[in-house]
């Protein structure tokens, strides 16, 4: 892809993000308001109220991730986002990525798989940023897979790389939604500025999709 054709397909990507946020964004701030005035109501209800909280905390974090994108697509188009690395033991980040979505999943009833032990395998990179690569690729790999479906996270060294696989049992070659194919843009850009790549395989619509992460080791 051309230097003209990439700048496009960025511009192409932020609009898109554009659009998608004005009417994502309500979608959480109507269940919290929505929420906040009927706990208003049912003050007395301990079940309300917890089911309250709950819903008030899932969109909370959910409007605060979209906005996380926002800023990110933005800082990465503009050349201002601003890394700040360090060594980084990557199977935390992993294991702190999995416990933002694990209640997403559970709502679907997916099953998370994690067969590894957790290698101590440290990169030198932002952690935030990386958290956010992990965070948005199984975001898509929860979206994309049928409810009681299964994914699988992987985690390994190759030689003087570590290699990140997420594996769900979803939409495989077919085509994404847009919320979906940001989420996937963003990741691969950061994953490249921290010196790494990212590559997706599927055997075909239907059939799953495998996104692998390579970082290089640090030390």
């Amino acid at each position: 892809m051309s230097d003209q054709q990439e700048e496009s397909r960025a511009i192409q990507l932020k609009d898109e993000l554009l659009a998608r946020l004005s009417h994502d964004l309500r979608t959480p701030l109507s269940a919290i308001l929505g929420w906040a005035k009927a706990l208003q109501v049912k003050r007395g209800d301990p079940a309300a109220l917890e089911r309250g909280l709950d819903a008030i905390s899932r969109n909370a974090a959910t409007q605060a991730r979209l906005l996380d994108e926002l800023l990110a697509m933005n800082q990465i188009l503009s050349g201002t986002l601003v890394l700040e690395p360090r060594p980084v033991a990557f199977a935390a980040v992993v294991a702190a990525a999995i416990d933002t979505i694990r209640a997403a999943a559970e709502a679907r009833e997916l099953r998370l798989e994690t067969p590894f032990d957790p290698p101590a395998l440290t990169v030198s990179g932002d952690p935030d940023r990386l958290q956010q690569v992990v965070v948005n690729l199984l975001t898509h790999a929860v979206a994309s897979s049928p409810p009681g479906g299964r994914i699988e996270v992987l985690l390994r060294r190759d030689e003087r790389q570590l290699e990140l696989t997420v594996r769900d049992e979803g939409s495989g070659g077919a085509a994404l939604p847009g919320g979906l194919e940001l989420d996937l843009a963003i990741a691969g850009k950061l994953v490249e500025l921290h010196g790494g790549s990212i590559e997706a395989a599927s055997p075909g619509p239907g059939a799953g999709m495998s996104h692998m992460v390579r970082l290089p080791l640090s030390g």
